[in-house]
This record gives structure tokens, sequence and C-alpha cells, in this order.
């Protein structure tokens, strides 16, 4: 494995990047050691968080595995946590801080590479795209060149972006991904200087991926209407693109078509994004959000916007999403959080009461403990332990995954399906799963074909979808 400016450090068989000039000598601490410029801890030993000194720099990477062609791990090590600091393991079946996937074992060959999932979606009004490995595939509306494949010809079927990806977020007409050497790179409809690029008025759609300036050791992507986000590899957060509700968290309301860092955040280890609304998690498990909240989805007991960062009175976290005008969060002890936008009961929370404004505890069946979590357009959606997708919300394109109906104020499970992924957009009707053995599914709206099942009705349920060359539905 090979790096770029950056030290490895090796926990339990899982490596994380310490961005330059930090040295091994300044941060291992025992139980790690230091060898030939690398922290590490022995096959032999166990790591407990709590032994750990408090106040380690920020680990958190997504630099490529460049022989093998696969994303890194994304991890953290937690700043000035105390006691209560986590350091992710990689293999103890434990989702913490920083990862986006554990599947029991260190193994870089299998469906959880390297701890990070080897997959990730991304919806927007009219288009979907889907990351296998490194690879990168967009189907349905293509007006405004958002498949990203030269043309604007709208496809049903999936249809490959040219590069290698480790991340992949959808805006309304455009699509932005960050490839494995961690640039930002976008395509599609340029208005409001979504595309980063430095063009806004009198700009021009791009049909294939041009490169963000300014933006590097980008190690996520998220996707509002009409502006993103990029989260890098030393825990600060860029943002660019519409800016009237306060998006961009910079401290004001100017769109802006090139990138600038949100006012006062650092030691991000995961964001996602609403529609007009962003929200970030750090090392500490502490939740902020920004942008527009009248809906109440910044969750601070208020229903106004903010241009700045506002913290969410949450338990300490260890996973968020956002939907278009919501979002739910996963503290450490798998209670599920939701708050904002309710009107079609997709906070889950038993109620369509208009909104929550602040942090709504979900009472899920007995047993049920969330691992994974994805907000789309009205619906909220979790994957159990068990593999089990629930969801809530507004169903008028089968979103929920069980067929035609009323929307639902709870979270009920689809039926007679087990996955090891799923995710989409937050302002998308369509959702993207993976089972195990691993075979794609898709469900819910595909007007524009966006769902890449060569047509474009929606479908009521889970249905088997091929994606690349080596996958094939039986």
């Amino acid at each position: 494995m090979r790096a770029f400016g950056a030290v490895f450090v090796v926990l339990s068989g899982c490596s994380a990047l310490i961005p330059e000039p930090v040295s091994c000598e300044s941060v291992c601490r025992a139980p790690l050691v230091c060898v030939q410029g690398m922290c590490q801890i022995s096959e032999q030993q166990t790591v407990d968080a709590g032994s750990l000194e408090a106040g380690l720099p920020l680990l958190d990477g997504a630099a490529p595995s460049v022989d093998a062609g696969l994303p890194a791990l994304d991890s953290g090590l937690l700043v000035d946590a105390g006691p209560q600091a986590i350091v992710p393991i990689c293999g103890n079946q434990e989702l913490e801080p920083g990862e986006d996937c554990d599947d029991g074992n260190d193994s870089d060959d299998d469906d959880c590479m390297a701890c990070r999932w080897p997959t990730s979606a991304s919806g927007g009004h009219r288009q979907s795209c889907l990351r296998v490995k490194n690879s990168l595939y967009c189907a349905g509306a293509n007006t405004k060149g958002q498949l990203g494949d030269g043309s604007q010809e709208a496809r049903e079927g999936f249809v490959q972006v040219p590069g290698n990806f480790i991340d992949v977020a959808s805006m309304a007409e455009a699509n932005c991904a960050v490839d494995e050497l961690g640039a930002v790179l976008c395509w599609g409809d340029c208005a409001h200087g979504a595309l980063g690029n430095g063009a806004i008025e009198g700009c021009q759609v791009q049909t294939q991926p041009v490169a963000v300036p300014g933006v590097s050791g980008a190690v996520q992507v998220v996707g509002g209407d009409w502006f993103a986000c990029a989260r890098l590899a030393n825990g600060t957060v860029w943002c660019w693109g519409h800016n009237t509700r306060g998006s961009l968290g910079r401290g004001d309301n100017a769109t802006s078509p090139v990138p600038a860092p949100v006012s006062g955040l650092t030691g991000v280890l995961k964001i996602s994004a609403g529609g007009y609304h962003v929200c970030a998690l750090d090392g500490l498990g502490a939740v902020y959000c920004w942008g527009q909240g009248e809906l109440g989805q910044l969750g601070n007991d208020a229903v106004e916007d903010s241009v700045r960062p506002l913290r969410v009175d949450l338990p300490p976290v260890v996973q968020i999403a956002s939907g278009g005008y919501q979002n739910c969060a996963i503290d450490r002890d798998k209670r599920l959080w939701c708050w904002g936008d309710n009107s079609f009961g997709q906070l889950g929370i038993g109620t369509d009461a208009p909104l929550k404004s602040t942090a709504q505890q979900v009472q899920l069946q007995a047993g049920v403990r969330p691992s994974q979590l994805f907000g789309g357009n009205r619906v909220s959606c979790l994957r159990d332990e068990q593999g089990s997708v629930w969801c809530a919300g507004k169903n008028d394109h089968s979103q929920l995954g069980q067929g035609p109906g009323d929307q639902r104020s709870y979270f009920s499970r689809i039926p007679d399906l087990t996955v090891s992924w799923f995710g989409s957009g937050s302002r998308s009707q369509t959702v993207f799963a993976a089972t195990n053995p691993r075979q794609f599914m898709a469900w819910g709206s595909n007007q524009n074909g966006q769902l890449g099942v060569l047509d474009r009705a929606d479908r009521e349920q889970p249905t088997c979808i091929a994606v690349g060359p080596t996958q094939a539905c039986p």
C-alpha cells in the first residue's frame, strides 16, 4: 500500500492517515508503539479505548490503497475525548465513530474492505448514481449531463462514469464524487455555482467530471439541492454553491461558486445534507447542523435558518443521516433519534405532527438495534443489526419498499429482505441495497429510469438490478 504525503497508523489490522507534518513519535502512546514510522499494535494485543490517553490528534482519512485500487479506512482517533474516547477497531463488529462498516474481521478482501463500505449511492431529483468498489455508475435523466458519460442522453440502465472513486453525492441536477486521490469532481447543471468550479453566470453544463479547485484530501462528499460539501482528512468541511438559506455554513447568505470552509468546525468524522441544510458529527459524538431551519431540521428548538453550525442536544452519537428536511442519528447505546419535518411521518415517532425542532427518541420494536441510517425525500430508513430494513414516511412511489399504500408514521420492516448495505440521496425517492451474497436491489420512484432497470415503471418492492459488467440478476 502506498500513501501520498501521509503517515499510516495501523490499528489491529486497519490503517488510517495522519496528515503531515505530524510525526509517528509524537502520537504513538501506549499501547501503540512506533515501528518504522508507523504506530502499531501487535497481533497479540487488544485495545481498551479507555486506556488510550485523550488528546490524540485527529486521524481521519480515506487515502486510497493505490496498489489494490480500493478505498482505505475512513477512521479517526478522537480529539480531547477524555474517558469517553473511542478508537475505531476494525473487525470487532461494532460500528464506531469514523467507521462506515465493520463485518467482524480485518480483511481487505471481502465485502467490508478496510472497514469502509465498498458501495455508496446517491440520488438527485431525476438521476441516481451507485458506486461499486471504485467504479461509478449513473442512470436516469441526463438533460444537464448529470450522468457524467459525456452525453445528454437519458439512460434507463446504468452507464459508467470515467474515473476511480471512493464516494459520490447528488444534487438536484448534478453530482459530485471523491476520487481515489482525494480530489472532488463534479458534473451536470452548473446553476448557483453547484459544480464549485468558479462558474455561475452564463455557465455551461458539464457532461463529464470536472475537478473542484482548492479542495484536496477529501474523504466524503454530500449534496443538497444546489450546493455540495466535502469533508477533508484533516476534519474540516468545505462547501460551495447555493447559499440563500445559509447552507454553506460560513456566516453569510452569499452564494459561492468556489469552496470555502465551514465556520468554526473541526474534528469532523461524518457529514450529511438535506435539501438546504447540513449536519456534521465530530469525534466527540457531538452533532452540529446549519442552513435551512424553518421545519426544525437544525434541532435547536427553533424554526429559523442559521448561517453557522449549531449544536443539537443529543447524547454522544455514532452515526447521522439527513433527508430532504429531516435528520436521524444513532447514539452509542444504539438508540435512534430523529428531528425536523414530520409532515409524512418520516421521523417514525408514531404521529404526523408537522415538525419536531428538537431530537426525539424513536421507539422501535423490541430487540431492534439500528446499525445504518438513510434519509430520503420525506422518508427515513434504518438497517438493523440483523440486516432487516425498516422505513417510515411518504409512500407515493412505494419508497417504503412494501408496495403501494398510505404513509407510515412508524418504522415498518420490509419483509423477506436482508441486506448488508443500503442508501440513496436526501432528495431521492429511490432506495438501493446490497444483499448477501452481494446482489443489488432497488425500489421506489423510477419515472426517469433512475433505478437502472431498463424501463420507467416504479418498483413497489425490492427488485434485482444489474450494475456494471460483473453484476447480474438471476
